[in-house]
């Protein structure tokens, strides 16, 4: 769609079905990538809006830090393949925010204002670093009482023991948990917690895991190793599954261009169920094969990452009409030749490869010659096919009410982790372990 321009106006949808929109306010270039600065508009609609009623929008947008739920944002100026141009409104001038981080944020700010007007609760972040004790029936752990992120390990009693779940009464603003092993009552706990945005679990041993009852943005299940049953809220916009995820069936509420799965680890011969509908993938694994992707005719955004050992199959990506975005990271076994031109798949406007290998990368220039965006080899991207694994985490973050405010600003960057590994290990560890007579005994 090439790059916006202040005054334009782009609508899209929202997860779970209807339409925000967002106006350009500005623009400036940023090294060699131009970013403009995005105002989220009061807008939810059932069918796309007009522009007369964005328009109406924009002359009564609020960005301010203190009013309404929305604040701007700084993103790459090329237009992401889900954003649809309504048309043009004059630009009021605004005191705004400086966040920066992706066009995905814009979304997400979209659903969390949705979310807060049907009543659910929005985290307040206040300044606490007064210390409190987590006690969950293990060793007690001491944290800062304003802690929005926690690793339940080494916090949990030993095997067969009850967990003191109303140990985490201590913190009340938790954003973001990390768990290993079987439930014990963790599932139940989440239900509960009313500000929990981000669930990462490890070696789940449960056959069903049900977390409709959360507001849920982000869940990571990782080193999966046994056939599981998931079912989503209907709040997720990114899920991660590490291991055996051919064994997972998968219920989503909304497999739309708002939803990103990244499947990583290498060890799956095939997809997860359930996700026939899929738009938007992303693969991790020192080789990948791309032979199951066969069935997702909706695909219109792949990331692939970290094949070393080459990549299968390409030729299918020759079926996947509706592809529209492509990004590589670290794919040195890639083949160029293999790789669809715009005959195959018209869509394809935005193509992004980081670690290429020069002759590659000179075959695709010439094949790829008419394409919209495209930076191979290792050159810096124009922004329209940013890593949308990292990006999305980045937006989620970027929110206002979703994670505290010394969060809620997020910096543009390439960032060369994988998504699942970023999205795994980001939770806070405990500061200090206490014994059970009250001394530090770690930290």
């Amino acid at each position: 769609m090439g790059q916006a321009r202040p005054g334009e106006i782009y609508c899209f949808r929202i997860l779970g079905g209807g339409y925000g929109a967002a106006q350009v306010i500005a623009a400036k270039p940023d090294g060699g990538d131009p970013i403009v600065q995005l105002l989220p508009l009061d807008v939810d609609s059932v069918l796309p809006p007009g522009l007369s009623e964005v328009a109406a929008a924009a002359g009564s947008a609020i960005a301010d830090e203190d009013d309404g739920p929305w604040h701007c944002l700084w993103v790459p100026a090329f237009v992401p393949w889900w954003a649809q141009r309504i048309g043009e409104a004059p630009v009021r001038p605004r005191a705004s925010s400086q966040g920066y981080g992706y066009w995905e944020g814009i979304a997400i700010e979209a659903l969390l204002a949705r979310m807060k007007r049907a009543g659910h609760q929005v985290p307040a972040w206040s300044y606490d670093p007064a210390p409190v004790v987590v006690d969950l029936g293990g060793r007690p752990g001491e944290m800062r009482g304003d802690s929005s992120r926690l690793n339940t390990r080494d916090l949990l009693p030993g095997a067969g023991m009850p967990v003191n779940w109303q140990g985490l009464s201590v913190l009340p603003g938790i954003t973001d948990l990390a768990h290993e092993g079987s439930d014990r009552g963790l599932l139940e706990t989440v239900r509960h917690l009313p500000f929990l945005r981000y669930l990462t679990w490890r070696s789940p041993q449960e056959d069903l895991i049900d977390l409709r009852d959360t507001q849920l943005l982000g869940v990571n299940l990782l080193e999966m190793d046994r056939p599981l049953t998931v079912l989503l809220p209907a709040t997720t916009f990114a899920l991660v599954l590490d291991g055996r995820y051919d064994l997972i069936t998968l219920n989503v509420p909304d497999l739309s261009e708002r939803f990103s799965l990244t499947l990583s680890g290498g060890t799956s011969g095939g997809l997860p169920k359930g996700v026939d509908a899929l738009r938007r993938l992303h693969v991790h694994s020192r080789q990948i094969d791309l032979a199951p992707l066969v069935a997702l005719h909706e695909l219109a955004d792949l990331t692939c990452r970290g094949a070393l050992a080459g990549i299968e199959h390409m030729h299918v990506l020759r079926g996947l009409k509706n592809l529209r975005n492509f990004t590589g990271y670290d794919i040195y076994g890639f083949n160029a030749e293999g790789f669809p031109g715009l005959a195959d798949c018209p869509h394809l406007s935005a193509i992004a490869i980081h670690g290429l290998r020069a002759s590659d990368a000179k075959i695709l220039r010439r094949r790829l010659a008419d394409a919209r965006d495209a930076a191979l080899g290792g050159e810096s991207s124009c922004g329209g096919s940013s890593d949308d694994g990292v990006a999305t985490r980045r937006s989620l973050q970027s929110c206002r009410g979703l994670t505290p405010e010394r969060h809620s600003r997020c910096v543009p960057a390439s960032d060369s982790c994988a998504a699942a590994r970023l999205l795994a290990n980001e939770s806070i560890s405990v500061t200090k372990v206490m014994a059970p007579d009250g001394r530090i005994i770690a930290g």
